[in-house]
């Protein structure tokens, strides 16, 4: 490309980064700044980072947008970006992040240390009783991606008999013991000790985990979820906590979001809730892994070649 690109970064970038960007892209003319002017949306023909929707339809010569988070449903929204505008998204950067965040959430829950800190809060020397183990346990993915693959292999480090459960069929990665499609999902739910989530928000994955599905699973299972939190129905899983239908959930994402203060998941028995904090820039290899995308991407495009993380928007991801 011989062409001048206007491309603004508007994400964390150290000093080596930024150089590398500007090697990756000669005829790029870069402004690196987390809170992009009007002018430069405008005048920009790549932009990479996180902005939203109404910020991005100022971005009247975008040729191509480079989301710095996984998730894009906000962005394949008929009408958000013109359809000949390039999207690509940052699978494979939070992984780490998220999966450690799910793991630890979910020992939380297997050992009780939600109730041992609402004890603590109370002044309260109780014992709560017996513990699970991931030694042993059934675990079923949903969603076999990044993250649900980081969170697979560390569940299966430890012991777990891992079922990954896909949209489409796909090649079974040697950590998983079993895996299968979504119309195997009842039958699986059934088995599982955790049901572990980590899928896209589509139109196909809208409200997947409903009251109904939540009953065939058993009722000392535990739902952890650090996709999106359209895929579980809200209030379905708070009617299944209070009705023990199961043992407990660890979400890091909820519908809506921010949850209302005045919710009843909140105070649902066994419910632990983080505010979609899992990924974000919190963990700094998780930013390494963004910019690693991004420079790779840069040097793609500058040369004419394929990029990474190309978003089919017919399907979402």
């Amino acid at each position: 490309m011989e062409q001048t690109l206007n491309i603004v970064i508007c994400f964390p970038t150290t000093e080596e980064q930024r150089a590398r960007m500007k090697a990756a892209c000669p005829n790029g003319n870069f402004i690196f700044d987390h809170t992009p002017s009007e002018e430069a949306i405008a005048s920009a023909h790549v932009i990479a980072g996180h902005l939203g929707p109404k910020r991005l339809a100022q971005a009247k010569n975008l040729r191509w947008f480079q989301c710095d988070f996984a998730g894009v449903d906000r962005y394949v929204v008929p009408g958000v970006l013109p359809e000949d505008v390039l999207l690509t998204n940052a699978r494979g950067a939070y992984g780490l992040a998220i999966a450690e965040h799910l793991l630890a959430g979910t020992l939380s829950l297997l050992k009780r240390l939600d109730q041992y800190h609402a004890n603590q809060l109370e002044h309260r020397w109780r014992d709560e009783g017996n513990v699970t183990s991931l030694q042993g346990a059934r675990v079923l993915l949903l969603g076999v991606g990044d993250i649900g693959g980081c969170y697979g292999r560390m569940v299966k480090a430890l012991g777990s008999h891992v079922t990954g459960m896909r949209l489409h069929k796909g090649e079974k990665p040697d950590w998983m013991d079993e895996q299968y499609t979504i119309e195997h999902l009842e039958r699986e739910l059934a088995k599982a000790d955790i049901v572990a989530m980590s899928l896209p928000g589509t139109a196909l994955t809208g409200g997947i985990m409903n009251l109904e599905r939540m009953k065939y699973m058993k009722s000392t299972a535990l739902l952890v979820n650090g996709g999106r939190g359209s895929t579980v129905v809200t209030d379905d899983l708070n009617t299944a906590l209070r009705q023990g239908v199961i043992a407990g959930a660890f979400l890091d994402v909820c519908d809506p979001e921010p949850l209302p203060a005045d919710h009843p998941l909140w105070d649902a028995p066994r419910a632990v809730i983080t505010p979609h904090i899992a990924g974000y820039y919190h963990l700094p290899q998780t930013v390494n892994n963004i910019n690693e995308i991004v420079i790779h991407n840069l040097e793609a495009y500058a040369k004419g070649l394929p990029l990474q993380n190309v978003i089919d928007r017919s399907q979402g991801y």
